[in-house]
């Protein structure tokens, strides 16, 4: 979901006229990686059938916050990860490819925290019914 965003991120960026900019990019490269080290021992047709769902999942999941700025949307899935986290349903190596990526995107986003602080309720409830939403459909429960 995060690959996503950051795609956006950077097409408005280039829209907008701003540039190529170097830290998306490298994000992009990482969370990739991320997102592919799971599916390393998997055939390719899985893997592609895999990937597939996670698009449809992503889209069906995000879609009541698509018309939300970019950066309410990366907090959303920002403070849903973190629910995971703390949940304990999946962890986050500080050293791993998403870690980085992760703390990447954190210096991104500083630079304009003081306008997403204000709208940090909007994403804590995003990011409430994120959860809700890919729990419904049988993903990321608690055992």
């Amino acid at each position: 979901m995060m690959g996503v965003i950051v795609a956006s991120m950077k097409r408005l960026a280039e829209t907008n006229g701003d540039g190529d900019l170097p830290a998306l990019d490298r994000v992009q490269e990482l969370l990739t990686e991320a997102m592919g080290e799971p599916l390393l021992d998997l055939p390719p047709d899985k893997v592609s059938k895999l990937l597939r769902r996670a698009m449809r999942l992503t889209e069906v999941a995000m879609k009541p916050h698509f018309e939300r700025q970019l950066g309410v949307q990366y907090l959303i899935v920002a403070y849903w990860t973190r629910t995971l986290v703390e949940r304990g349903i999946i962890s986050v190596g500080s050293e791993s490819v998403f870690g980085t990526a992760w703390d990447i995107m954190a210096d991104v986003m500083s630079v304009a925290w003081d306008e997403l602080e204000k709208l940090e309720d909007i994403a804590t409830q995003g990011a409430r019914q994120l959860g809700e939403s890919l729990e419904a459909q049988g993903y990321f429960r608690s055992s």
